[in-house]
């Protein structure tokens, strides 16, 4: 009778026992392999086993078991994140990697980030049949607050930037994407992927500073990127132009449309027009300017520049800006003003920097705010096609210059003139084929 006793007892324990490593078994984790040959392994279970039926309880249990894997999985999920383009699978690359929560995964997600951008799609909330499961998958998800009776699987956006703010402890421009698809035409699309490679590129500039103080090894340390757009509105291309012959103007100077006795405030550059704020545009004494008129008024007259006024955050002092009316214009290197046309006889596409459709001046990153003191340079795109280059230069706060006074050669960095406000100097490109002599 003891006998049979101990064989139940024993019998009882095998079958509690059979069935642990039966529920274990659904991992397939086994201790003898070697970190990177289990990762391929669980993923390519991932792509193939559950290519229908994400969201069950052997599915889960393939996620838990790369998360258990721990940091040595590192090295091999960045390398296959780099390789894969499916998006059911990019969703568990980010899963996984918050859920190890070892930042050398950080360059990854950024070289990675650009494909989070997907079709139109639905995040998902998941249940587990096994409570210990449905612990660590919600443990591991991106809802901090755990709401709901399930856990949260998102679409690859979701699952990328809440890892990359978990892994760093930082929010950048991310969060802005979250309702960003691969939908609508494909120019949308464009600028939709242009918004993701922007955004990558802040996170990569921010590792390159910050990634040697989070990580040990220097191989995770800094990240490259390889955009196709390059992150930024995609600039013209400039090859084949050269300055035409006898256009634009130099010491150039428009006073602020602040100022009710200013007479020239507005430039064409296409035709070289300049006006004054219209009379019945003008405010009361007393009264702020009406700023929104003004410019409606201007670009219905096709006016391309106006002088405005900034004051740099914690500082009443004003400074005299030149605004863009209806014209793009990309930052360059203002040091390049005078080897210009050297530069363009190379046949070489000019080196063209930040977009915009706002105020010609230099705008700093780290301070946000624009630098007004400092020279600039642009080539610019009007509204009626036609491109060229302006060069921005030193505020005019003096208005006491002398008549007969010779020029020093180098109007745009005189600080003294007939009128307060901005000076400038401008010209426009042509096509070689058109490039004759007035």
């Amino acid at each position: 009778m003891q006998r049979s006793r101990c064989l139940v007892w024993f019998g009882t324990r095998l079958i509690v026992l059979s069935g642990l490593l039966s529920w274990f078994g659904r991992g397939e984790v086994h201790a003898a392999e070697k970190p990177e040959d289990a990762v391929a392994r669980l993923l390519e279970r991932l792509r193939t086993d559950f290519k229908d039926n994400y969201g069950s309880d052997e599915w889960a249990a393939v996620l838990r078991d790369l998360i258990l894997l721990g940091p040595d999985a590192t090295p091999a999920l960045c390398t296959a994140l780099d390789a894969d383009e499916d998006r059911r699978m990019l969703r568990c690359y980010g899963f996984v990697m918050r859920g190890i929560g070892d930042k050398r995964a950080v360059p990854a997600l950024i070289r990675n980030f650009p494909k989070a951008i997907i079709p139109s799609a639905s995040d998902m909330g998941y249940r587990c049949t096994d409570p210990e499961l449905f612990t660590f998958m919600r443990k591991h998800d991106n809802d901090d607050q755990d709401r709901g009776d399930h856990y949260s699987f998102g679409r690859p956006i979701n699952e990328f930037r809440t890892a990359l703010q978990k892994l760093t402890g930082t929010k950048l421009t991310e969060d802005e994407l979250v309702f960003v698809d691969l939908s609508g035409t494909a120019q949308q699309q464009k600028q939709k992927r242009i918004l993701y490679e922007r955004c990558a590129q802040k996170w990569a500039d921010w590792w390159n500073e910050h990634g040697a103080d989070l990580v040990t090894d220097p191989k995770y340390a800094k990240v490259t990127l390889a955009l196709a757009s390059g992150g930024e509105n995609a600039p013209p291309v400039l090859p084949n132009l050269v300055i035409a012959e006898g256009s634009g103007s130099s010491n150039c100077i428009l006073q602020s449309v602040r100022n009710p006795q200013a007479k020239r405030c507005f430039k064409d550059l296409d035709t070289g027009r300049e006006a004054g704020v219209p009379d019945h545009l003008k405010s009361a004494a007393g009264q702020p300017p009406r700023l929104d008129d003004i410019r409606a008024w201007a670009d219905k007259e096709g006016f391309d520049l106006m002088c405005d006024e900034y004051y740099v955050p914690g500082d009443n002092k004003p400074h005299y800006v030149l605004r863009a009316l209806g014209m793009t214009a990309w930052q360059m290197n203002a040091k390049k003003w005078k080897t210009l046309a050297a530069d363009l006889a190379k046949k070489e596409p000019l080196a063209l920097q930040r977009w915009t459709n706002n105020l010609l001046n230099d705008f700093d990153d780290d301070r946000g705010h624009y630098v007004p003191e400092e020279t600039a340079m642009f080539s610019f795109r009007t509204r009626e096609g036609v491109y060229g280059v302006i060069f921005v230069g030193v505020e005019v706060h003096d208005d006491q210059q002398r008549i007969g006074v010779p020029s020093t050669g180098d109007d745009e960095l005189n600080p003294v003139h007939f009128y307060k406000g901005r000076r400038y100097a401008y010209k426009m490109f042509v096509d070689p084929a058109e490039a004759v002599a007035p």
